[in-house]
């Protein structure tokens, strides 16, 4: 999924990116 969101080579997908592998069912739930 990161890989993807990298792809956009947007700063923001970046930093979501790190966030949703940090936390990625903590922030759903």
């Amino acid at each position: 999924m990161c890989e993807v969101l990298q792809h956009f080579s947007v700063v923001t997908y970046n930093w979501v990116c790190i966030l949703l592998c940090v936390f990625p069912v903590e922030t759903l739930a």
